[in-house]
């Protein structure tokens, strides 16, 4: 991760892309220097960057409301439908000039680091954070999730520019097609979260030489098994829940998806990675490696490594005590 941050800015400097295909990783980088040349700002520009993002932010989120609606509702009257971009237009009136202002002052310096040329992002590899994609999302840069895997050549579903809604990877594209099932492999009712089945062209015929291992997780009418849960939304967009095989079950017999918990964990600024833990014990747990310089900024001072152990990575229990609390 820090290779990412000390090598990002300037290999984007030098190549100023107009568009950019990446890992989260890549866009948590991009977002984890932004916020920290914001909060190694003076008070008043603080003051100023966060009011103009709050601006923004309720902008981008008028926005939304208004796709959500005409997904709801596709067959809706050209009344209805006007009834809801003059909504939009009015109830974000207060929020536009702050906007411009914002891009102005604050974005374009924030887009800067990627090269200033960037018109668009996909994300793929991995869950994005949803503050992450917020962010760009905020500062004019949206960001389109993409979901694939290599059985599957690989992508099978991505956002579109026109409904790039947060939180979901898409629609599957023209060619698949996607199906919801219970851990039995039973259809689950609309809606409702289940392991994620496509079926295309473009999935694999099975593993090389191992066709004990292809019929694990392909039926006998060419559905690929992914392993991945997710439910469908009325309007067709893909959420991506989880990883089956990695769900916790508590003592108690409780479910417990760990990814969620895992990218609100990663929320925090003094997080870089974190691993949920918890399978037949009675409560939760999470394996944390914190980010050191936010640490040192919180702490005044490098973050002490108590001697011993194979990592020597016990961290004082001042940090502790911080993370603990954030």
């Amino acid at each position: 991760v820090y290779t990412v941050r000390r090598r990002l800015k300037e290999d984007m400097a030098l190549e100023a892309p107009t568009f950019l295909s990446a890992e989260p990783r890549v866009f948590e980088a991009i977002y984890t220097g932004a916020d920290r040349k914001f909060r190694a700002a003076s008070a008043p520009r603080r003051a100023l960057a966060t009011f103009l993002l709050g601006q923004s932010r309720r902008l981008s989120e008028k926005r939304l409301t208004r796709l959500t609606n005409k997904l709801l509702e596709p067959e809706a009257s050209r009344g209805r439908r006007f009834g809801w971009w003059l909504r939009y237009h009015l109830t974000s009136l207060p929020n536009r000039p702050f906007h411009g202002l914002g891009k102005l002052l604050v974005y374009r310096k924030i887009l800067k680091a990627t090269g200033g040329k960037l018109r668009g992002a996909i994300s793929g590899g991995g869950a994005l954070p949803r503050h992450v994609e917020g962010f760009f999302d905020t500062v004019g840069l949206p960001i389109l999730v993409g979901y694939g895997l290599t059985e599957s050549s690989p992508v099978v579903a991505c956002r579109r520019p026109e409904r790039n809604i947060r939180g979901t990877i898409g629609q599957v594209r023209p060619e698949p097609e996607v199906q919801v099932r219970g851990r039995l492999g039973e259809p689950v009712p609309p809606g409702e979260e289940g392991v994620l089945w496509f079926r295309g062209p473009q999935v694999f015929d099975g593993y090389y030489r191992d066709p004990e291992l292809t019929a694990k997780v392909l039926d006998s009418h060419g559905w690929f098994d992914t392993g991945d849960l997710g439910r469908i939304l009325p309007w067709g967009d893909i959420v991506f829940t989880g990883r089956a095989k990695e769900t916790i079950v508590l003592m108690n017999g409780e479910n417990v998806e760990p990814e969620p918990l895992e990218l609100a964990l990663l929320a925090s600024r003094l997080i870089l990675q974190v691993l949920v833990l918890g399978q037949d014990k009675k409560h939760l747990g999470a394996l944390v490696v914190p980010d050191v310089p936010a640490l040192t900024e919180v702490l005044g001072e490098e973050p002490r490594l108590n001697p011993g152990g194979r990592a020597q990575a016990a961290i004082s229990s001042e940090v502790n005590r911080i993370l603990g609390h954030r």
